[in-house]
């Protein structure tokens, strides 16, 4: 698994992205697998998934043994916010076809989003974008991909249900600068949270961070 891109966001978060190169059988024999792994992954009925399940576990593990981390297990809350067990550290993982990646946080809550940029966003467009974010958008699919992939990066980092992408997630355009940063906002009936957000494309693909 060749690191293609490590960078720190600030003081406390950093983010690693891998491509996965591995076949299912090569990642599957170097990982530490603990019962609930198992579960999940057993779970998964593609092939093409879960390959892509090992490689970001695996890259996972390979981030906690060099940044001096206890990787005793990864585990899962009751809203289904993974996290690290007996570890303070914010943790957030990602997978397409082609690379996986996580986000550490060593101050608080993460949430990191990758996302191949294909025309098939355009089909599920009207469930994520508000009006103002559409305007925004227009027929630019770089923005598109953009929108998503904040707001899936915004939604983990909340680790909360019953949040709609569409009606209260909000990205704030006028901040959003290449390779730099943007802001975003939760705001639903019961509580409001603004975020700071990250981003990169590379290879066709879009890269969010929210924190």
């Amino acid at each position: 698994m060749p690191l293609t891109n490590q960078f720190e966001i600030g003081p406390h978060v950093d983010v690693f992205v891998w491509q996965i190169t591995e076949t299912r059988a090569d990642l599957e024999a170097g990982f530490r697998w603990q019962s609930t792994d198992r579960t999940e992954f057993t779970s998964i009925s593609h092939p093409l998934k879960q390959t892509e399940w090992l490689a970001s576990r695996r890259l996972l593990q390979w981030v906690c043994a060099n940044k001096n981390l206890d990787y005793a297990h990864i585990a899962k809350d009751h809203h289904g916010k993974p996290y690290l067990i007996n570890s303070h550290v914010g943790v957030s993982i990602t997978h397409t076809s082609a690379y996986a990646a996580v986000a550490i946080n060593t101050s608080g809550s993460v949430g990191i989003d990758l996302e191949t940029m294909r025309p098939k966003l355009w089909r599920v467009s009207e469930r994520f974008l508000n009006t103002s974010e559409a305007q925004q958008v227009g027929n630019d699919i770089e923005k598109l991909c953009y929108v998503w992939c904040a707001k899936e990066a915004v939604y983990k980092c909340c680790g909360q249900r019953q949040v709609s992408f569409k009606e209260h997630i909000s990205i704030n355009f006028s901040e959003h600068l290449p390779q730099s940063a943007a802001r975003a906002r939760i705001k639903t009936p019961t509580f409001e949270v603004h975020y700071e957000l990250h981003h990169r494309f590379f290879d066709n693909h879009c890269l969010a961070v929210a924190f």
